[in-house]
């Protein structure tokens, strides 16, 4: 400021262009630019040299160097973010997919310009991924793939054994696999003509996998009714002539109800196409496959299957008593059915206590409601008043015993599919800088990866360089990557094994004499602390275990990969010969530890790529690979392109990759195996070991021998080992021979040994699962309790989902909107403390918006001017402090380099008293020779500390805040409700606040609000098209008793499946729906043809009439037989179904699987027997109305 140069005329010197042009001029007959360019610098050197010996203009008309006046340096930016992995600082970088993109395709495409990339790096340098969806959607595709597989085997493997005729089965399995190709198709031409955007996804597949019994039933009724037609024209001959006109009239006779038993299906899924949101993003996909593929089996059945059951319907026809399974089936279904023709109390209390068993999980209130309805089910059928009174007492009986025995069903909000990770999104104060930040997320993920689950962590704190990740230093975001399940070691104690060992030792110790009298619950707490402790050591016991098995692994992986990529290179020519057995360990030497590494723990095509790149430069040096272009060393090679030397590349990756992947899945397998049993018996022994500690620790020991041993104990543990090198000391491994050992105590150790002697055969330790290891209150949570810090877990997709939905990655949110952030954040605050009092309520936390250190300026303008400060250099002065202001740019290299100009150093920003000091400019008013002089900054502005807002969120001009919690044992609905009901209560109405709430519970209660309206509504279509099919009231009626019987069947079976009830179990329902009414519609198909076989109703008695609907029920039992069975066991693979994805297809199976099971006996017995009931009546009617004709 001695130059009299203010900031502002600094900047403007310091700006001045390097380039300028714009003239021209003439030279014999050209015409040429004028154009000054000073030349740019060639190193940071040169650069800084040319920035010191700039020259500035002072105010009085002299010059001066920059270098004068200013220190010039290279300086970095501040940081705003980190990334880290597996302990170490590197850089990230994340490719976004543009919406509706083809995963695969594009990470296939990302893989190949990376492997391109990878080829051009320094040595030292690799590229590893640390996140790829590509396992996710591939391993998705394999198993809902296979289970889709197994499901068509079974599906036509049960046809052909019933049937037992190959032709005829021909016909019904050759409609599967068209089917699911016509689907295909459908999905291809709606896409391609942009009606509609059907990708092939979990989903899209799973509303093929659950369809496929029922895709079948269309073919099986027209193809067995066709058979049925053949066999009684030529009996025990074989099939022969023109068979058109049989073939037409049997597809004819039962075409209508099929035809309707497919629209029945179609309109029972309308609910899940009116679901909004995420759900109706998630399971859109599946309902759109399911109809596609209904109306392709609809379209087969009346125009594919008549055509091939024409021809191929040859040879000899076997009756339906043929076959063994039908003939077992008859035995047992004649002799019930014909005493429940006319005795059906036995199947009414069966069904009604089926009933009752049913509506126990569902809540107080439906137990009630089904309780009365099966009681007044029983007294209409019971014969007489006293078989009414047991029946009912019986049933309010079983209804209350059920209450209390059968847990209710939990409601789940979460997203079913297992990602194969979780994020760890932990929340603190925001006033935490980036160096605490890093330190943190390293000693959490330090934490994580000592799990024998986790194979790696990566973890980002703040924010990337990058418009979509606005991240404040305090966001953590921690992706931790399992291994696959079948690999986790077993090493969980069960809780009540631990108990039990815990009472067996304090009782032997008491029996001994060692100890004095324990109360029950002091030794609960010894087994609770002690089990808490065994999981920790039998972790980092199967981790060690785990990291010396890896290293053994990593030289296998190396050994075996080398030998498979030399032998690619010398068929190719690329290696001059086959390698040595002294040059593979030269070679397994020389590439770098971390290569291998990262090909053991992160097996793709990336860092396969990477290795190979390490082996070929170390072949090179040993000349083993010519380092000439492979044009010079093989002949044929000059016709090659640089896109085939690419492809190459990858392929050979790819190929290294899939090897190596393999390779070490079976050696996972087996050292699995082997870690179990190690784990298996030492577990034990451990937890005795644990628990005893725990013994010492609280009881008052008498034996004198064992309390001197556990003094000797403290002693050990006191004592500070006397170590000298600090690796020895992080292991707690040095210094250790200078301390006691403990003393023996006989009879205590012969007591351990006879309990583990015993628990030893007994004790079956568990592995985690993902719930027990993961989320709130799991084992990972409570590993991680930091101060200061509060956990907040979630899943990659979910999170991401959950964050664009609602904004809150939690299954409640509390949205608080207002005018002023004071009142925002003291509301916030108090909800937040109400809602900790309330049962269920977990992990609630208040956003964290005030907290952030602020350094605040207020400038006193009458003393600035007196001095002669004006307001426009103290703003430029405060802007410039510091990390200064960028100015312009510069050039080095291809780089732009920002230009910051800074009153104040780097080395000083901690130090506020050094802001006070700051000089700025000042001149004295009303003299013309007045020069600039420096005056601080505490002289004009008072400089103090203040607690200010770290982020300031709005929403439609509203200033808002998120309080987040979880819930935990009760549900969310329910919680919800009670939550809104309690905090208006206290909150009360305050002005400018409003509270709204959100998070996943929002999708259910939108969820159910279509579904309470959408199903009955549906269920009224579907009585209507029934109606119209039979175009008789009372058949229509019966029909829609299946709807009840599938869902007491279906929540008998989550409840034993132990499903919590999600949008995919509703979805299943509304599947279980539609097959159970359209299972339904064969059945009434053959009564009524029996009926009409017999020459109708007008023409029985009442005993012709119960002959006609026996024989409807039995005689045709093949089809109903198959339907039924095609149905049931084309879900068993669902239900079996392992690996990715298949958490989310067994959900939506299990209501379905249950549904038919008991819609099956209410259509093959109850159906009959209300059919007989009704025409029995109308029977008697037409009677008596023929007999008032009579007289």
């Amino acid at each position: 400021m001695q130059t009299g140069l203010s900031i502002m005329e600094l900047t403007r010197q310091l700006q001045t262009a390097r380039t300028a042009g714009g003239q021209v001029l003439q030279k014999g007959g050209a015409e040429y630019v004028l154009q000054l360019r000073i030349p740019p610098a060639a190193d940071s050197d040169e650069l800084l040299e040319h920035w010191r010996n700039r020259v500035v203009q002072c105010a009085d008309g002299s010059r001066v160097l920059l270098s004068q006046l200013a220190q010039v340096s290279l300086d970095v930016m501040p940081r705003r973010g980190a990334f880290e992995k597996d302990g170490s600082e590197c850089v990230a970088g994340i490719v976004h997919m543009r919406h509706g993109g083809n995963v695969p395709a594009v990470t296939a495409a990302v893989t190949g310009k990376l492997v391109e990339i990878a080829e051009a790096l320094p040595a030292d340098i690799r590229l590893v991924p640390c996140y790829d969806r590509t396992p996710l959607i591939g391993g998705a595709i394999r198993t809902v793939s296979r289970t889709l597989i197994e499901a068509l085997v079974i599906a036509a493997v049960c046809v052909l054994i019933v049937l037992r005729h190959f032709r005829s089965w021909l016909v019904i399995a050759l409609t599967l696999p068209m089917c699911v190709l016509c689907t295909f198709s459908a999905m291809l031409l709606l896409n391609a003509a942009g009606l509609l955007s059907i990708q092939t996804n979990i989903m899209s597949l799973a509303g093929i996998v659950i369809s496929i019994g029922v895709l079948v039933d269309s073919s099986i009724v027209m193809t067995e009714n066709v058979m049925h037609r053949l066999q009684q024209r030529f009996g025990d001959q074989p099939v022969a002539g023109d068979i058109s006109a049989d073939v037409i009239a049997a597809c004819a006779l039962v075409g209508r109800p099929v035809f309707f038993s497919i629209a029945v299906m179609l309109v029972s899924f309308l609910p899940v196409f009116a679901l909004g949101g995420i759900d109706g993003r998630m399971y859109g996909p599946l309902a759109w496959t399911k109809s596609l593929a209904l109306l392709a089996a609809a379209l087969l059945a009346v125009t594919l299957v008549p055509a091939l059951a024409s021809v191929l319907v040859r040879g000899r026809l076997r009756e339906e008593t043929d076959s063994g399974v039908v003939r077992t089936l008859l035995a047992v279904y004649q002799p019930l059915l014909n005493r429940l023709l006319d005795r059906p109390m036995p199947l009414v209390i069966v069904l009604s206590s089926t009933l009752v068993l049913a509506a126990a999980p569902l809540g107080t209130l439906v137990l009630r409601v089904g309780v009365l309805l099966a009681v007044a089910a029983c007294v209409l059928t019971a014969g007489s008043w006293r078989m009414s009174v047991v029946c009912s007492v019986c049933l309010v009986l079983l209804g209350a015993v059920a209450g209390n025995v059968m847990r209710p069903i939990s409601t789940s909000l979460r997203m079913p599919l297992d990602e194969g990770m979780v994020m760890d999104m932990p929340i603190t104060v925001p006033r935490a800088s980036i160096t605490q930040s890093v330190d943190d997320m390293k000693a959490r993920n330090m934490v994580l990866c000592r799990f024998p689950e986790v194979r790696m962590v990566s973890g980002k704190a703040g924010r990337a360089d990058t418009p979509f990740d606005p991240a404040p230093l305090d966001m953590i975001e921690s992706m931790v990557e399992f291994l696959p399940t079948q690999w986790w070691p077993r090493r969980r104690l069960a809780v009540q094994d631990a108990g039990e060992i815990t009472e067996q030792l304090v009782s032997g110790m008491q029996s001994a004499g060692l100890i004095e009298a324990v109360e029950r619950q002091q030794v609960q707490g010894f087994a609770e602390a002690a089990h808490s402790r065994f999981d920790a050591v039998q972790r980092e016991t199967a981790w060690q275990l785990q990291q010396t098995f890896r290293m053994g692994l990593r030289q296998r992986l190396t050994a075996s990969a080398l030998q498979l990529a030399a032998d690619r290179w010398l068929q190719r020519g690329e290696l001059v010969r086959p390698l040595l057995p002294v040059e593979f360990g030269l070679v397994q030497n020389r590439v770098p530890a971390q290569f291998l590494i990262d090909l053991e723990m992160t097996p793709s095509i990336l860092t396969a790529a990477s290795w190979l790149r390490a082996v070929r430069d170390v072949l090179k040096q040993q000349e083993l690979i010519p380092d000439v272009p492979l044009a010079r060393s093989r002949p044929a090679a000059f016709l090659w392109t640089a896109t085939q030397y690419k492809s190459l590349a990858v392929e050979d990756a790819a190929v290294v990759a899939e090897h190596t992947t393999k390779v070490a899945a079976d050696a996972w397998v087996d050292f699995t195996a082997s870690l179990n049993q190690t784990l298996q018996k030492r577990a034990v022994p451990a937890f005795l070991h644990l628990v005893s500690d725990e013994i010492f620790a609280g009881v008052v020991v008498r034996d004198p021998d064992l309390r001197r041993m556990r003094e000797q104990i403290l002693q050990i543990r006191q004592k500070r080992p006397s170590g000298h090198h600090s690796a020895d000391e992080h292991h707690g491994l040095a210094g250790y021979g200078d301390l006691p050992f403990a003393d023996p105590v006989p009879a205590f150790d012969q007591l351990k040994r006879e309990i583990a002697d015993r628990w030893l055969p007994q004790v079956r330790l568990e592995p985690h699962s993902p719930d027990s290891l993961t989320g709130f209150g799991g084992e990972l949570d409570l590993s991680v309790q930091m101060p200061g810090w509060t956990n907040v877990w979630t899943r990659p997709i979910q999170n991401r989902v959950d964050m664009l939905a609602t904004g809150v990655n939690s299954e409640v949110g509390v949205r608080i909107l207002g005018h002023s952030l004071d009142e925002v954040v003291a509301v916030s605050e108090e909800i937040a403390a109400i809602l900790r009092d309330l049962p269920g309520a977990t992990d609630v936390v208040a956003d964290p918006v005030r907290g952030k250190g602020a350094i605040e300026i207020e400038p006193d303008l009458q003393t600035a001017a007196k001095l002669g400060v004006t307001q426009e250099d103290l703003v430029q002065c405060v802007e410039h402090a510091f990390t200064g202001r960028v100015i312009g740019s510069v050039q080095l290299g291809a780089a732009a380099l920002p230009v910051r100009l800074c009153l104040l150093g780097a080395s000083q920003q901690a130090d506020e008293s050094v802001l006070r000091r700051m000089p700025l400019p000042s001149r004295s008013t009303g003299s013309e020779t007045a020069r600039w002089a420096a005056v601080p900054l505490d002289a004009v502005a008072d400089v103090r500390s203040i607690e200010g807002p770290a982020t300031v969120k709005s929403e439609n001009g509203w200033l808002r805040n998120y309080v987040r919690l979880n819930v935990r044992g009760q549900d969310p609905q329910q919680f919800v409700q009670q939550a809104q009901r309690v905090v208006a209560g206290r909150l009360g109405q305050r002005s400018g606040i409003v509270v709204e709430w959100t998070g996943q519970f929002q999708h259910a209660a939108m969820t159910r609000r279509r579904l309470l309206f959408l199903v009955p509504l549906v269920l009224a279509l579907i009585f209507l098209i029934l109606l119209w099919t039979y175009r008789d009231l009372a058949d229509a009626l019966i029909m829609l008793l299946t709807a009840p019987g599938a869902l007491a069947g279906g929540v008998l079976c989550q409840w034993w499946l132990g499903y919590p009830f999600s949008v995919a179990v509703g979805v299943g329902y509304i599947a279980c729906f539609g097959m159970a009414a359209s299972t339904g519609v064969v059945m009434l198909v053959y009564l009524r043809e029996s009926l009409a076989a017999a020459g109708g109703l007008a023409a029985m008695t009442q005993q012709t009439l119960r002959e006609a609907v026996f024989q409807g029920a039995v005689q045709r039992l093949r089809p109903k037989l198959l339907t039924e069975a095609t149905t049931l066991l084309s879900l068993a693979p669902i239900l079996w179904s392992t690996g990715t994805g298949a958490d989310v297809i067994r959900p939506m199976a299990a209501p379905v699987l249950g549904g038919v099971l008991i819609a099956d006996e209410i259509i093959d017995l109850l159906l009959p027997i209300l059919f007989y009931r009704v025409r029995l009546w109308r029977l008697r009617k037409l009677q008596e109305s023929a007999g008032c004709k009579e007289h």
